[in-house]
């Protein structure tokens, strides 16, 4: 009898506002785009667990299973059920986007995989009880995210987020959004650790920054609703100038925003994300050959992605 297999896919995810305040609870906004990572789960008759990826494959047994660091995420949410496991199984990841751009491909993937395991043993779970698990699972992993690439990928569209107490409210908006990879990509837990390192005894500093952005994320949220582009790209620009403050700023990311604002479709930009490299977002549309703008920045891998907002969430695929 042929076994059945068990498939979920999750969108990539960009940060639009509240990044770093949003680890001190202030709230925070993020999307949803057009670029999605797939699980599918093999179930075997036996207790091999082999997992297949553009990164790296890598074959172990349910006794012995761990966190392997080239496929952390992965196996890190079949460690999570490890005890629930009815047997061994395949798991195949397929990407649509390289996780060197960034997109919220960690949190991509252990959705994917969690939304696939879980149809696996059978657990019905609300949106709400799968992203606990997922930050759980994250948390197992690099110690330390805020869990809104993790939210926005399983609810899809713009969400607002508040880590603690915890919620979620879908954004009904659709702005247009130009997004342009800076060359080079730091991981989120290297990003903090930086910022840290960067105002040493100046906590008191720091946090007034992070109180600032919560004001910016706090302002927008009416602005998103209301299509008020020209408000919202103000708020995009100041938000910046406070991510620059932090330091997370770089002479090519600062090159590109400010490119950005200068073209005529563009309302405000700033730096998407953790920063110290990833990407640079622009509020608006620009045309299709902005970027790279000479041969140095070809060289450097500086690339438009083109981008839309993904309405759809995380999709199990029956």
């Amino acid at each position: 009898m042929k076994k059945t297999n068990y498939i979920a896919s999750a969108p990539a995810t960009l940060k639009l506002l509240g990044e770093y305040a949003v680890l001190y609870d202030h709230l925070a906004i993020a999307c949803a785009v057009n670029y999605r990572i797939t699980a599918v789960i093999k179930p075997r008759s036996d207790n091999k667990i082999i997992i297949t990826s553009s990164i790296g494959n890598y074959e172990t047994t349910i006794d012995s299973l761990c966190i392997i660091p080239a496929l952390s995420f992965v196996s890190a949410s079949l460690l999570h059920f490890k005890q629930s496991l009815p047997g061994g199984c395949e798991i195949t990841i397929k990407e649509q986007f390289s996780a060197t751009l960034g997109l919220g491909s960690s949190a991509a993937v252990t959705v994917a995989c969690l939304a696939a395991i879980t149809m696996w043993l059978k657990l019905e779970l609300s949106e709400l009880e799968l992203l606990k698990i997922a930050h759980k699972v994250v948390l197992q992993v690099q110690k330390i995210a805020s869990g809104i690439d993790l939210a926005a990928s399983i609810f899809g569209g713009i969400i607002s987020y508040c880590k603690e107490p915890l919620a979620v409210t879908k954004l009904v908006s659709n702005p247009k959004l130009s997004l342009v990879y800076s060359g080079k990509k730091t991981t989120t837990a290297k990003s903090i650790s930086l910022v840290s390192d960067n105002f040493n005894s100046l906590n008191h500093i720091e946090k007034a920054i992070y109180n600032l952005i919560g004001d910016c994320t706090q302002e927008a949220v009416p602005l998103f609703i209301a299509n008020d582009w020209r408000k919202l790209g103000l708020l995009f620009n100041i938000h910046h100038g406070l991510q620059e403050a932090l330091g997370t700023g770089t002479e090519m990311l600062s090159q590109i925003v400010y490119k950005l604002r200068d073209c005529p479709g563009i309302f405000g930009a700033k730096i998407s994300g953790s920063g110290f490299g990833d990407c640079a977002i622009g509020l608006g549309e620009i045309a299709t050959d902005t970027f790279p703008q000479n041969g140095q920045q070809n060289t450097l891998g500086i690339k438009q992605i083109p981008i839309t907002i993904s309405n759809a969430g995380v999709i199990r695929h029956v």
